[in-house]
């Protein structure tokens, strides 16, 4: 089995008999959760201290798997021995906790990378693009008091249909996914795979998507054309009910703004219909690297008629005494907007 560490300040514990490690294209910071019990007689004592607060690396034999800090720490004591339990996140977790210092109210005009590493600079956290250059404009973004630095990272994320989540070295990136690439096979009867769960769930469809804002007026356009802004775009393949799903455009926007935005909800609604949760006895992908969120995988499950493309959109790697093994949730690209155009 893999060997983990948990590195502060120079100094690595191992010895975990039970490994958490969670990431994904939709979460912002990584988690990891980490405990032990060591049995030894009564008075001997306890090691030093691991400290909540504490920045951290955690270790998956050579390679980081994670950046960050630690939430959380508890320490139980018996007359026997003693047990360790600690959980924390990814550095971009200061992000989600901290309210935003970059002093400023809105952000009108300015691009995703831009926006998002002005907000992010003063809470050390570098930005970087994944899938696309970032240089997409956002109109307007407003704070209000309060807002945590994330808020206004995440509206514009929205705006522009990209996602927001962190690497291993705990840089935010900003990310959108494509599936021209393959990085393995799941196919049914094959070793590699332990178990599949397939989810077909029309819940959140819609037979047809209204999308309804409005934009800052100017002395070129005024009136109609920009207090209402309208798009609308439907479900082809959704017509067994007659659902009409209304949403506010974010931001300022536009009558194309509008329809590109309820054409991106039919997409990805109707791709986030179907998805796959597969268990794997191993923490590595063909190939000997560490499954991580992005890759992308040829699906066969002939059961229940999947042969295509999935990208692994989360990943959770547990680890015990006696066994290790990866969770990948898989959705089509689609499903996570697509690539960009």
């Amino acid at each position: 089995m893999e060997k983990i560490g948990l590195v502060i300040d120079s100094r690595e514990w191992t010895g975990w008999q039970s490994v958490q490690i969670a990431r994904g294209l939709t979460q912002a910071a990584s988690a990891f959760r980490l405990s032990m019990t060591r049995y030894q007689p009564e008075g001997m004592s306890l090691p030093a201290p691991i400290r909540a607060g504490a920045d951290v690396t955690i270790r998956i034999d050579d390679a980081i798997a994670l950046t960050g800090f630690i939430d959380t720490t508890q320490v139980g004591i018996t007359a026997t021995g003693y047990s360790i339990d600690v959980s924390g996140r990814s550095r971009t977790a200061r992000l989600i906790r901290s309210s935003d210092r970059s002093g400023k109210g809105a952000y009108r005009n300015i691009t995703m990378l831009s926006l998002a590493s002005t907000i992010a600079k003063p809470h050390d956290i570098t930005v970087k693009t994944v899938g696309w250059a970032g240089d997409a404009i956002i109109r307007q973004v407003e704070l209000t008091p309060g807002d945590t630095a994330f808020a206004a990272i995440e509206r514009a994320a929205r705006q522009v249909g990209c996602l927001v989540t962190d690497d291993s070295t705990g840089n935010l990136c900003l990310v959108k996914v494509s599936d021209t690439a393959q990085d393995f096979r799941l196919r049914y009867g094959e070793a590699q795979v332990s178990s599949w769960q397939y989810t077909d769930d029309a819940s959140d469809r819609a037979t047809l998507y209204r999308v309804i804002g409005q934009s800052a007026g100017s002395n070129s356009a005024f009136g109609d054309s920009v207090s209402s802004c309208r798009g609308s775009a439907a479900d082809p393949d959704w017509t067994s009910q007659e659902i009409v799903l209304t949403l506010r455009a974010e931001g300022n926007a536009t009558n194309a703004d509008c329809e590109k935005r309820a054409q991106w909800e039919a997409k990805v609604r109707r791709a986030k219909a179907q998805a796959l949760l597969v268990t794997v006895p191993t923490w590595r992908a063909p190939g000997g690297a560490i499954w991580t969120p992005g890759m992308i995988a040829k699906v066969e499950l002939p059961q229940v008629g999947l042969n295509q493309k999935m990208v692994v959109q989360n990943v959770t790697l547990t680890q015990d005494t006696t066994q290790e093994q990866a969770t990948l949730a898989l959705v089509a690209a689609d499903a996570l907007g697509g690539v960009s155009d």
